[in-house]
């Protein structure tokens, strides 16, 4: 076991590889893949995933994996290949590095684009070989590694994969994920989504509700709350729940309120008490803390849910 962090290689794989698309890949060591672009098809073992722009994976050493589908998308992916003192801890793996231990998840969504700079630069060193690019490599790595440990959105530990029944259905759900992420703040109504969608909404509403175990008003109010729990520590001077509630699309304040206590556990104003120590500090010049919010596994078979997401398909033919 490699007693300090070594990358070994790195490099970008456009989706349209020949190479990529045609061969199955697996290496000894522990691999890094960071998505960039949308709608990339890739096969780990016997799951096919369905990644986005900052979706990442950590490989295990000769874990096989390679691209599945016809149509290669505009995007790709970068790598790092790395030998590492690594111990696996349930669905994390701890990186020991010098007296640190980083626990990495196994997959996830970075948070910022500066995972992906870092993950330029890195190439960047690695072709130029400038003088001490390695220890450069090896330092710009490691930054990733913290980065994806503290502002990554995790997979809930107890999160599944979610599963449909052919790549099909999942750019179905996947088109009207994003077309919900993108307008959620809007008041949508069934026409809006089902022109938006370019499906019809009892159509829509059933094919997202099988791989989702939720419905789209349910996913629509998932992702506003999740807003107004950032947006509610950030009140300016004379702004109202009200204003806020209407912000992200809700007609009624009053519905807003029930809905959030529902989700959060508590309603929007003893939110922001609870959060300011039973005071609002509305021009307060501290970083306000970040929160998220997410559905958990809650004993009869709910599953966890997150913004992003992964599919599986299951009876490929």
């Amino acid at each position: 076991m490699a007693k300090e962090l070594v990358v070994k290689s790195t490099g970008y794989i456009p989706d349209h590889s020949h190479y990529w698309r045609c061969n199955d890949h697996s290496n000894p060591h522990w691999e890094l893949v960071l998505v960039q672009g949308n709608s990339l098809h890739f096969q780990r073992g016997n799951q096919y995933l369905l990644l986005d722009e900052g979706h990442f994976l950590l490989l295990w050493p000769n874990e096989v994996h390679r691209s599945y589908g016809d149509t290669p998308s505009s995007g790709g992916f970068y790598f790092a290949q790395f030998a590492a003192n690594m111990e696996t801890i349930g669905s994390r793996v701890h990186c020991r590095i010098a007296d640190e231990s980083i626990a990495l998840p196994a997959h996830g969504l970075a948070h910022s684009h500066r995972v992906l700079k870092l993950f330029e630069l890195i190439v960047q060193e690695a072709a130029e070989r400038k003088q001490h690019y390695r220890l450069q490599v090896t330092t710009l790595f490691v930054e990733i590694l913290i980065d994806l440990t503290r502002q990554h959105k995790p997979f809930d530990d107890q999160a599944e994969t979610i599963h449909v029944t052919s790549p099909k259905k999942a750019e179905v759900v996947h088109r009207i994920r994003r077309f919900i992420e993108t307008n959620y703040r809007k008041r949508l109504s069934a026409k809006d989504i089902s022109q938006g969608v370019n499906l019809s909404y009892e159509y829509a509403c059933r094919t997202f509700r099988q791989a989702m175990e939720m419905t789209i008003v349910e996913y629509t109010n998932y992702l506003r709350i999740e807003e107004a729990r950032i947006l509610l520590l950030e009140l300016k001077e004379g702004q109202t729940i009200a204003q806020i509630s209407e912000i992200l699309g809700y007609n009624d304040p009053s519905y807003f309120s029930r809905v959030f206590r529902q989700m959060v556990g508590s309603s929007p104003s003893e939110y922001i008490r609870h959060a300011y120590g039973g005071t609002m500090q509305r021009d307060s010049g501290k970083q306000r803390p970040k929160t998220q919010t997410g559905r958990s596994n809650d004993g009869n078979g709910a599953s966890t849910l997150t913004s992003s997401c992964l599919y599986s398909f299951n009876d490929l033919h």
